[in-house]
């Protein structure tokens, strides 16, 4: 498979609110889907423009994972490292003609090889949007467009529909947290968790903004806090990121807490991973540009950022 040098390196920074930042020299992926390998902290990034995956090593080396098209990659979204089997999952996604293409993809983190994939192609609308793995051989997938999650289990490289119905509208950020219970984010129907066991689903109440609650892209569990990543405001003033602190039963909203908003990278942040205790954050896939412009860079590509990842340690907000 063709290895090809995208970028020399990474700028490494520090932002005037103290939290690192790291950018490429690349203006034109519209980044989405970020995930981190924990073995060796090399960060993966999916390009909704170009098709394609990046990647940036400890060194801030960055490269081509995915070529563009490579392997029918469209248009990439979630992305979710997967070290026991040393996997990196993603989605990719395109509308042609017709049709409503959605893919899950796994490839081997060192050759790079296809080692899993699954195709959606329907006339229904479908987007698979975000991921998160259990322990049990499962991948659970949000489609936002068909209000649904979906269940694909490793072992059997089987996609079944786990759940849907008119408390899960317009689903997209995922989490795993503790006792089987998925958290995700709907632009719809805001917070919700979700039993593995039971299937059932059940608002997460104690929010305190309702409007960043029904706004959230992407969505982390860890040690008892959800963290979003708010984008759906009227501009990038509005936009941030919040954690969640929840209850003992981790069934309700405890506290409610903004640790970056109205940043001056946040042209549409989308989603988020972490990593020792950091969380990293995609600042600027300027989407809301890539939309308006009928879904292509041709003629914005003056008014795209280089793609920046800003990082936060979550232990100052403890």
């Amino acid at each position: 498979m063709k290895y090809f040098l995208l970028l020399i390196i990474a700028f490494i920074t520090l932002t005037a609110s103290s939290q690192q930042k790291i950018s490429t020299t690349e203006s034109t992926l519209i980044p989405e889907g970020i995930s981190i390998n924990p073995k060796d902290g090399t960060i993966y990034i999916s390009s909704i423009a170009r098709h394609k995956i990046i990647r940036i090593n400890k060194s801030g080396k960055v490269e081509n994972f995915i070529e563009e098209g490579e392997e029918g990659f469209l248009e990439g979204l979630g992305l979710k490292v997967d070290p026991k089997r040393n996997l990196l999952w993603a989605l990719s996604n395109q509308r042609q003609g017709k049709w409503y293409v959605s893919q899950i993809h796994g490839f081997d983190l060192n050759t790079k090889e296809k080692k899993f994939f699954h195709l959606i192609k329907d006339s229904v609308p479908h987007l698979l949007n975000d991921l998160v793995l259990d322990t049990d051989d499962n991948v659970f997938i949000t489609d936002t467009y068909f209000s649904a999650v979906y269940k694909f289990n490793i072992s059997a490289q089987k996609l079944t529909l786990f759940i849907t119905g008119p408390q899960l509208k317009y689903p997209n950020g995922i989490a795993l947290g503790e006792n089987k219970i998925l958290y995700v984010a709907s632009y719809g129907t805001g917070m919700l968790q979700i039993d593995i066991s039971s299937q059932q689903i059940k608002p997460l109440h104690g929010y305190k903004d309702s409007l960043m609650a029904f706004g959230l892209d992407g969505l982390i569990y860890d040690k008892g806090a959800l963290y979003g990543i708010y984008n759906a405001g009227k501009d990038r003033k509005t936009n941030a990121v919040i954690k969640y602190a929840l209850n003992e039963k981790k069934e309700r909203i405890d506290a409610e807490q903004i640790i970056d908003r109205g940043n001056s990278d946040f042209y549409d942040p989308t989603t988020a991973d972490l990593l020792k205790n950091k969380l990293y954050v995609i600042a600027n896939s300027h989407l809301s540009e890539y939309n308006g412009n009928k879904e292509s860079i041709t003629g914005i590509e003056n008014k795209l950022l280089p793609v920046a990842v800003l990082v936060y340690d979550l232990k100052k907000y403890n």
